[in-house]
């Protein structure tokens, strides 16, 4: 009797164990694989460049004279009001930057003036005479003519013609000594650094409100471009994604340098909407320009579509612990997926990696 009991409890603890077997080596039959659920979403195909962010208003000052400046009323970074006076100049450094300019100018117009009476005229007419087109009494009359007319040219300007100008001269000076916008200076020359030759920027005003990028777009791609196309902007010196607008393109192409040699560029405006404090002028920028866009479609990595023998694009979608093949049709492509047209629906579970798949209808166990 204590046989049949032994007998008994043996057959149970191995039935047990079996049982407790058999799930696990069904469950090592499945081959485990990540999936992603087919969805809808917007897709666009872009031009891709880079460019600068400038400020969208900006006004250089720069005076008609040689000044010394005397003092500067701001610093670089400060606000401005448009009639705000940004600084002084010594007026009379200018004035004597005038008088030496006309002087230099009156000098040359009398060296020119001596050169053609005795250079051309002279010898002109001395070829003629040579020549028999002209007599002696003529040649000399001639010369007399053209002596007394370059006499007078050789005349000194009125002082008050001088005056005059010079007036005009340090008017506009002084008017270019005041803010012509509202803004941010963002550039002012020292007061301390000497003189400032005429032409030069002494004051850059920006109005850091509005922006924009000036980018470079590569010619093969500029066919593509559109004014009123929509941008999306990115940077490494700024945080976030902001959205702008084909704003401007240039009528030219123009050979620009670059890392690899040079190309041929068109360059874009491209206004940004909505900037906040983090742009700053001469930062660098990534542009995205949207050349088409299809909503509502289906699409997928790359890494869960392949291509057999037959260059047949398809996919596995998992059903009923199966991956089952279907083929796929596919279309636009951006950096990181692609659209499928045919061959799957919104809701199918799609296989991410098969290599381990060997045909259609293998058990697979989502991870």
């Amino acid at each position: 009797m204590l046989k049949k009991y032994f007998l008994l409890l043996a057959f149970s603890v191995a039935a047990v164990s079996l049982l407790l077997i058999i799930p696990i080596g069904i469950e090592n039959s499945y081959i485990k694989v990540n999936t992603i659920k087919a969805s809808a979403t917007d897709v666009f195909t872009s031009v891709d460049c880079s460019g600068t962010i400038q400020a969208a208003d900006t006004e250089r000052v720069t005076l008609g004279c040689q000044v010394k400046i005397s003092k500067d009323y701001f610093q670089i970074g400060d606000h401005v009001n448009k009639g705000d006076k940004l600084l002084d100049i010594d007026k009379n450094v200018a004035y004597q930057s005038l008088a030496n300019s006309n002087s230099s100018s009156l000098n040359r117009n009398n060296s020119t003036s001596s050169q053609v009476s005795s250079a051309e005229a002279e010898s002109a007419l001395k070829q003629a005479l040579s020549m028999g087109v002209i007599d002696q009494n003529t040649y000399g009359s001639i010369i007399n003519q053209f002596n007394s007319s370059s006499d007078s040219s050789k005349s000194l300007p009125s002082a008050s013609t001088s005056e005059t100008e010079d007036t005009k001269i340090m008017d506009s000076v002084e008017q270019s000594l005041y803010a012509p916008i509202s803004g941010v200076l963002t550039n002012i020359e020292d007061g301390t650094s000497g003189f400032t030759p005429a032409g030069v920027t002494i004051a850059e005003i920006s109005d850091l409100s509005s922006f924009r990028v000036k980018a470079q777009v590569e010619e093969k791609n500029i066919k593509d471009v559109k004014v009123g196309q929509q941008v999306l902007i990115t940077g490494t010196g700024f945080n976030g994604t902001y959205s702008g607008v084909v704003k401007q393109i240039y009528p030219i192409v123009q050979n620009v340098s670059t890392t690899t040699g040079t190309d041929n560029m068109v360059y874009v405006i491209v206004n940004i909407n909505n900037p906040s404090a983090n742009l700053k002028p001469g930062l660098t920028a990534d542009l995205k320009i949207k050349t088409s866009e299809q909503k509502g479609v289906i699409t997928l990595p790359y890494d869960y579509i392949k291509q057999d023998d037959s260059e047949t694009e398809y996919v596995y979608v998992f059903k009923n612990g199966h991956a089952v093949r279907k083929n796929v049709t596919t279309g636009i492509e951006d950096n990181d997926s692609v659209e499928i047209e045919k061959g799957i629906a919104r809701g199918d579970i799609v296989i991410e990696d098969f290599s381990d798949i060997l045909s259609d209808g293998t058990k697979v166990k989502i991870k």
